[in-house]
């Protein structure tokens, strides 16, 4: 009787805990929607909405639908349609977080910039992770479809709107695992009806290393505008941007960046006049090895091709026109460590028919040290009004310059200047 009894107890027990398994996988995926909820908006401070999500731990199967969060002005920040993941639940019991597959469909985001470096996601660029245990991760493939963005810019007058249309991105076999091949990236996307893509290979995430090609054709210059403050005394508000960078980044050595961007029907714009302080039709800037590493700036070589220039000022009571032809720029080895050899520039152009050549020498940045020869040949003694005081009781009219500078600069003792002839 009592072996019965026991036997009844062991089945009552067990139907209970399946009934309880059962009753708790079945609330798991609105357990998981509540936790992932709060989480979100704590880690944002934002409200965050989802619809809903379905969790399948045997089979390694997350999905998640109509995912919403709402910026501090009303409107969203971002939103997705719905989010797939195939994962291993057994490599987590090893402290290995394994996706086998991943794909984000419809997401949007809206950046909008608010004041001269700030945008309403700046807090959450500064926001601190917190310490604690973290799992190993191995992504084997990741893909983000149909995806959009909006970059907004109050500060100008009216403020201005750029589309980012056609996101899509794709990651293969990326690993914070030692030992295990490097992954891949390709990204594609239209910023304001123009095509960006990238491309990384190389990429390992434990140690971060990976080498990267970007391709931008056909860019709004404006776009340049987010990155200058309102009170910037120049912005682009005209032209074309075609830009290649690569970039190779390793944990330990920082960031080594190549650059080659070319202007096209560029215009510069100054607050309070109408038409373009600076147009130029073409210009080309080369940067290479430019590496980025904590306490330290340095560049290999800096290269401007201005070919022709017009600068236009409407300060001088009425509006004078320059044109500055085979504009030239050039430096090399710049660094603001104090033992590193000290850099060179040069530039030259043909200003209103006037030849001005400049030759830097002993160029340091940090402080900065320079020894620098300028040579002014038939210069309009008029563009001086440019850079001296409009309260001065003598203003230059009219005349041209020829004339050898010298100048010395450094921190202890400022600017010393010689007049070689003239």
């Amino acid at each position: 009787m009592n072996r019965r009894r026991t036997l009844r107890l062991v089945v009552i027990a067990i139907v209970a805990l399946i009934a309880l398994v059962a009753i708790g996988l079945a609330a798991l995926p609105e357990i998981v929607r509540r936790v992932a909820v709060w989480r979100l908006a704590v880690t944002t401070g934002r409200t965050v909405m989802i619809e809903a999500v379905d969790l399948d731990l045997f089979n390694g199967r997350l999905a998640l639908r109509g995912l919403r969060v709402i910026d501090r002005d009303g409107g969203p920040l971002a939103t997705l349609e719905r989010l797939d993941v195939r994962f291993s639940p057994r490599e987590l019991f090893r402290r290995h977080l394994h996706i086998r597959d991943a794909t984000l469909q419809a997401m949007t985001v809206r950046i909008v910039r608010t004041g001269p470096s700030e945008f309403n996601i700046s807090d959450l660029l500064v926001r601190k992770t917190e310490g604690g245990a973290t799992l190993a991760v191995t992504i084997e493939r990741f893909q983000l479809l149909g995806s959009a963005g909006v970059i907004e810019d109050r500060t100008l007058t009216p403020p201005r709107t750029w589309q980012v249309d056609a996101v899509a991105l794709e990651a293969r076999d990326a690993t914070t695992l030692a030992g295990k091949p490097p992954g891949v990236v390709t990204l594609s996307a239209v910023v304001a009806g123009s095509p960006v893509s990238l491309w990384v290979t190389e990429l390992r995430l434990s140690p971060l290393r990976f080498r990267a090609t970007v391709i931008a054709r056909e860019i709004d210059a404006s776009l340049a505008a987010l990155y200058l403050p309102p009170a910037s005394p120049l912005s682009p508000t005209r032209g074309r941007i075609n830009a290649t960078a690569t970039i190779d980044t390793d944990a330990s050595t920082g960031a080594l960046v190549t650059v080659d961007v070319g202007f096209a029907g560029i215009e510069l714009h100054r607050p309070g006049q109408e038409g373009p302080f600076l147009s130029a039709p073409a210009v080309r800037v080369t940067v290479e090895n430019l590496p980025f590493r904590p306490g330290a700036i340095e560049l290999g070589r800096l290269a401007v091709d201005g070919g022709t220039v017009v600068l236009e000022d409407a300060r001088l009571g009425r509006a004078r026109r320059w044109q500055a032809d085979g504009v030239a720029l050039e430096a090399r080895n710049l660094s603001s460590a104090r033992d590193a050899p000290a850099g060179t520039a040069s530039a030259g152009a043909l200003m209103a028919g006037a030849q001005v050549s400049v030759w830097v020498a002993n160029l340091r940045l940090a402080p900065l040290e320079l020894h620098a020869t300028a040579i002014l040949r038939n210069v309009d003694l008029a563009l001086l009004r440019l850079y001296l005081p409009p309260e001065l009781p003598v203003q230059p009219e009219r005349g041209v310059v020829n004339a050898s500078l010298q100048v010395d600069y450094d921190a202890r003792r400022g600017t010393r200047l010689a007049l070689m002839r003239g």
